[in-house]
């Protein structure tokens, strides 16, 4: 497989991180190559927060790397590897043929990209890519991206700055549900709703349920105007959010979200 000249593995992440996977088809033959032609013949991953709740060992890796029989699904490997834990670095790399380093910076020029999998990295995201976003790498961050609006806005701002690409994976837009949902709220006056949401914390599964309130009834052209969270905390469920809209005319109505435990 040839990279065209025109056309960087960085560059083609960048412009279209969709087709990430599939743009770099390959046959199984290439997972015999030698060692050191893997950063001419793939796009090298980086992985962070890689075994505590994190979809990486769970599903992402199984995909990005060969399975058993040899079988390649997409054009990447990953390469190199970080936990707060060396113990499940080491042990995600011995899984999955890739190697582990000490700190979290330290795949910096090792790596073409960089997926972090894990759910409770939140608070510290901003942190943990902050040396790859200012190396213009592409950053695929699972959910939630951030804990706080200034550390989100920072990691955007410093993105912008260095040409760096933000992925955060989720699928809800696409869902016959949800297309259904935006489709009937855009063609008939809401006057109020009520959802329901499985989530045992807000962090992890919570967001679910406001991101779709967001691609349903906002994106429909029902602006939130505030927001009410009533809940024992913002880890544990059951939960009640409020959310006051207002329409295209600038008439109010509510809705409700609830946050069910689990």
């Amino acid at each position: 497989m040839n990279f065209n000249d025109n056309l960087s593995r960085r560059t083609m992440l960048t412009a279209a991180p969709a087709l990430g996977a599939a743009a770099f088809a390959t046959s199984a033959a290439d997972v015999q190559a030698d060692e050191n032609k893997i950063s001419n013949e793939f796009v090298r991953v980086g992985c962070l927060n890689v075994r505590t709740y994190s979809h990486l060992a769970a599903s992402w890796a199984r995909l990005i790397n060969p399975d058993r029989n040899g079988v390649r699904f997409t054009g990447m490997r990953i390469t190199h590897c970080w936990d707060i834990e060396p113990g499940a670095a080491e042990a995600f790399a011995k899984d999955f043929g890739c190697q582990a380093v000490k700190n979290f910076d330290d795949m910096l020029g090792k790596v073409d990209a960089v997926i972090s999998g894990g759910y409770y990295n939140h608070p510290w995201n901003h942190i943990l890519h902050e040396p790859y976003l200012e190396a213009g790498l592409p950053n695929l961050i699972n959910r939630p991206f951030a804990n706080s609006l200034i550390k989100a806005r920072k990691m955007v701002e410093t993105a912008k700055k260095s040409g760096a690409t933000i992925l955060v994976p989720s699928a809800f837009e696409h869902t016959n549900a949800i297309v259904n949902a935006k489709a009937w709220a855009s063609q008939h006056k809401v006057t109020s709703y009520n959802a329901t949401n499985g989530a045992e914390d807000y962090p992890t599964h919570g967001i679910h349920g406001v991101y779709m309130v967001f691609r349903s009834i906002v994106e429909a052209g029902n602006p939130v105007a505030s927001v009410a969270y009533q809940a024992k905390s913002w880890y544990a469920g059951p939960a009640i959010m409020t959310f006051e809209h207002r329409d295209k005319k600038g008439r109010p109505f509510f809705g409700t979200l609830h946050q069910t435990d689990g």
